[in-house]
């Protein structure tokens, strides 16, 4: 279906869904960049791919506690399951029933322009690993929605 042909609710969702998104991913960091674009590069940069994604998870497996293993925790699932909604939005939104792989080539165009934005804004960090595990979440989320789809005309 077109967004103009979806129910209100499901559109409204749709919204809400993107400025909750904008907000997590740019708003709450606003105001604390305090460092030259050389020194950000140097530290917020991350193009080794699965480099992050390994640090997280011999965080986890080594049972360290507190701060560092929350935060791991919720970076590898958080980065998974915040994109699932956006895989359900973009197989519901896309109109001429595209396969799987066209309709995640524009989830990852998606994902890549927001960690484009990151990286010029200085809001957050750009990480290859958040490219991967966001568009895991959308992968997840397009065959769920298609899974429901298929179940209800079973």
């Amino acid at each position: 279906m077109k967004i103009k042909d979806a129910p209100l609710r499901v559109r409204i969702t749709a919204v809400l869904y993107a400025v909750l998104m904008i907000w997590l991913l740019f708003g709450q960091r606003l105001g604390y960049t305090r460092m030259s674009y050389g020194e950000y590069f140097s530290k917020n940069v991350i193009v080794t791919p699965f480099r992050t994604v390994a640090r997280f998870i011999g965080v986890l497996r080594r049972g360290e506690g507190g701060y560092w293993a929350l935060h791991a925790f919720v970076n590898l699932a958080g980065n998974v399951v915040m994109f699932i909604p956006l895989g359900i939005f973009a197989a519901m939104f896309d109109g001429k029933g595209d396969s799987f792989w066209r309709c995640m080539v524009r989830c990852a165009a998606v994902i890549a322009a927001v960690e484009l934005m990151q990286l010029v804004t200085m809001l957050g960090t750009f990480d290859i690993d958040d490219l991967i595990l966001n568009t895991a979440g959308a992968a997840m989320g397009y065959l769920l929605y298609r899974l429901d789809g298929y179940k209800r005309k079973s």
